[in-house]
């Protein structure tokens, strides 16, 4: 059994506001015969160490929510050639979504559907693909990491007839 003595040992418990508020003034502890000395600001130090611990400890959060910000192909973009496309994932992922690509479906005109992965560094990314016919393109870029939400964003662009196919 424990036994605690001490000359000036006194607890003292006050409620304020719903906090429970203990000073612990204590010079000398034996326990089982063994005798040791705290100071007051041995226990301070140790009591602003503890509460910085958890002040300092991550929260538990909810999985992010991440956007996409397509990057569209920029001037004008001619049949039978290649367009650069990027995409932009806000907030930039971790925790192991960072491994994860957008998936890019380019739908061309007569319906035919082409599938691109945009491997991310840092959040951004870009792949070039071939753009084959005239016409309104809809890309659809799709980030599905394993731990956030699914991102999802549509844009379309205009693709028109090369001036240099040389048909006469």
């Amino acid at each position: 059994m424990y036994s605690n003595r001490s000359r000036t040992h006194r607890v003292l418990q006050r409620q304020h506001a719903h906090t429970a508020v203990v000073f612990l003034h204590v010079k000398t502890v034996e326990r089982k015969g063994l005798r040791v000395n705290f100071s007051r600001g041995t226990l301070t130090i140790a009591a602003l160490a503890g509460a910085a611990s958890i002040a300092l400890a991550p929260a538990a959060t909810a999985a992010p929510v991440y956007e996409i910000g397509p990057v569209p192909p920029i001037g004008t973009v001619y049949s039978n050639n290649l367009v650069t496309l990027g995409a932009l994932v806000t907030p930039t992922p971790a925790n192991g979504d960072e491994t994860s690509p957008v998936i890019l479906e380019i739908t061309e005109p007569d319906g035919e559907v082409n599938v691109r992965l945009i491997p991310l560094t840092l959040g951004f990314g870009t792949v070039a693909t071939r753009i084959h016919e005239a016409g309104r393109y809809t890309a659809v870029f799709t980030f599905n990491p394993p731990i956030g939400a699914e991102a999802e964003e549509t844009i379309e662009f205009d693709v028109v007839p090369s001036p240099f196919s040389g048909s006469s």
